[in-house]
């Protein structure tokens, strides 16, 4: 009878202890996991001006903040955050603020604030929540940066680096896959649409004579022809020609920028006359 109860209680504190040991690992697995962004909101106020607000589940340390020219943005980094959020793109429009880019990799979420012009802004914080309060273009001051360190903010003369390839894929989707690889990972790219084509700039790079040339990618069957690279005088500029209707992702991972081309949802393929720019361009330094 004594055996019996050991038998069963032993097995009562086994269970016990393997229960204890899920809860200990999965309190380890939370704290290590950082504040999670739930939300990304807009409100457009009056005088032109509109309120952005960052929800979180906690109470994330504040964001390394930035801010580019050419195009104007203004660019949050949340290290150690994630979000859950289940789009890429906040359309905006109103006031200064065209729209906001949500990105996360094992290291950040970063949120980018595309402007129309170069605008100040205010940043207060609380406990679940980062608002910021941008300012209307025609009332700006330009020397206006709230709540910045001006000591973070990169500088684009960082010494010259080079660009070391370029490889052109067709992924699953159809998508044209164009990838980048510089000798660092902090270099500056800059996207941008001219004339029905997609320009990539990287001011103060190099790059060998071996990869200034056009690559004919048309028998890759995506919505790219050409691929031309050449070095200007400012640094390296990518020209890709695409035709049709056309979306554009990019992403910028340690020292690769990668940039996907997709048939838009509706395109013609050779539709020449209906060739139009539809989606966003995404750029984020990770």
């Amino acid at each position: 009878m004594n055996r019996l109860w050991i038998i069963r209680h032993l097995r009562q504190l086994s269970r016990w202890i393997g229960l204890l040991t899920m809860f200990c690992v999965s309190q380890g697995l939370n704290a290590q996991s950082g504040a999670l962004i739930t939300d990304v909101t807009f409100t457009a106020l009056p005088g032109g001006k509109v309120q952005i607000d960052v929800l979180t589940d906690g109470n994330p340390d504040k964001p390394r903040m930035f801010r580019t020219s050419g195009p104007d943005r203004i660019v949050l980094d949340f290290f150690g955050a994630s979000h859950s959020l289940n789009q890429s793109v906040i359309e905006v429009g109103r006031g200064s603020v065209e729209n906001l880019l949500i990105a996360k990799d094992d290291k950040r979420a970063r949120l980018v604030i595309n402007l129309i012009a170069a605008v100040s802004f205010e940043t207060t914080y609380a406990p679940d929540r980062i608002r910021l309060t941008v300012n209307p273009a025609d009332t700006e001051n330009a020397g206006g940066l709230a709540a910045i360190d001006s000591t973070s903010t990169p500088s684009a003369s960082k010494g010259v680096f080079r660009l070391g390839s370029i490889d052109f894929r067709r992924t699953p989707e159809a998508a044209g896959r164009l990838i980048l690889e510089f000798d660092r990972d902090d270099a500056e790219v800059d996207i941008r649409q001219e004339l029905g084509e997609i320009v990539i700039e990287a001011v103060g790079a190099g790059m060998d004579e071996s990869l200034q040339r056009r690559l004919d990618v048309v028998d890759f069957a995506t919505p790219v022809r050409f691929v031309d690279a050449f070095a200007t005088d400012r640094g390296v500029k990518i020209v890709v020609v695409p035709f049709g209707r056309y979306d554009v992702v990019s992403l910028q991972s340690g020292n690769r920028f990668i940039l996907d081309v997709s048939k838009a949802p509706g395109g013609a393929d050779g539709d020449s006359k209906g060739t139009s720019y539809s989606g966003k361009l995404i750029s984020f330094d990770f």
